[in-house]
């Protein structure tokens, strides 16, 4: 049986249902397909969700800084390549890369994962099949230290939430999209309308549960550039930080 690849390529298409007010692809859109090409590659490597699932593990995405020069449309075809890049006692990391119909990279991303104990929820060592991987000498997509993210602090644009069934995933907390879509729901309708997300990074710091209100608030610190900051209602207590910048389309 041939060694799967340290690079996997999948070719998605933008329907429909995954675009916005003005036929781009949602940005869950995007980071739907990033979740999807890594769940597929990690299987193929012999650390698929149900593997950790039947040992009570599972993984989790902890920190994701995505940069599109374009967005793709409806209809257009996407190929995403990605990768391990690193892994080193309860951290991997994985990197990514989108290319158009045309073969031209239309945008970057890198990742941070742990590997978490579901009964216990706190991290764990990472798994032997994912330590010891032969990792590609493909240069990163994108280089991040990962620092930590401010919180916003003044001119706070606020909207309130309740986790739906809809959001909830196989681990039963909400869906990383969903932290996403309630960080990007709270930019203005100037911004959102007439211009383009550039940049987004996103830090998980807490798991949301079905049932559970949630806060987004964003600030516009400077032209462009949001603070966002997700709460949860009941105690205040911190779900994910993000930084996202907008440019003219």
């Amino acid at each position: 049986m041939p060694s799967p690849p340290t690079v996997w390529c999948e070719d998605f298409v933008v329907h429909s249902y995954e675009i916005d007010a003005r036929s781009r692809a949602r940005v869950k859109t995007i980071t739907n397909f990033i979740q999807e090409s890594a769940g597929r590659h990690a299987a193929a490597l012999g650390a698929s969700l149900e593997t950790l699932h039947a040992e009570s593990r599972t993984w989790m995405l902890v920190r994701l800084t995505l940069k599109m020069s374009v967005w793709p449309r409806w209809r257009d075809k996407v190929r995403l390549e990605t990768w391990p890049s690193s892994a080193e006692s309860v951290i991997a990391t994985r990197d990514f890369e989108f290319f158009d119909a045309n073969d031209e990279r239309i945008g970057v991303a890198t990742s941070a994962w742990m590997v978490v104990d579901m009964k216990r929820r706190r991290a764990v060592r990472l798994p032997e099949s994912v330590l010891n991987l032969e990792l590609s000498p493909r240069p990163r997509a994108l280089v991040d230290e990962f620092a930590k993210l401010p919180k916003p602090t003044k001119g706070l644009a606020a909207k309130d939430y309740r986790l739906r069934r809809a959001e909830v995933d196989i681990n039963l907390h909400a869906n990383q999209s969903a932290y996403i879509d309630w960080a990007i729901d709270a930019v203005p309708d100037e911004t959102w309308l007439h211009k383009r997300l550039a940049d987004l990074e996103i830090t998980f710091i807490s798991e949301v549960r079905q049932g559970e209100e949630i806060r987004s608030v964003a600030s516009e610190i400077e032209a462009g550039l949001f603070l966002h900051r997700l709460t949860r209602r009941s105690d205040g207590r911190d779900l994910a930080r993000l930084r996202t910048r907008w440019v003219a389309s």
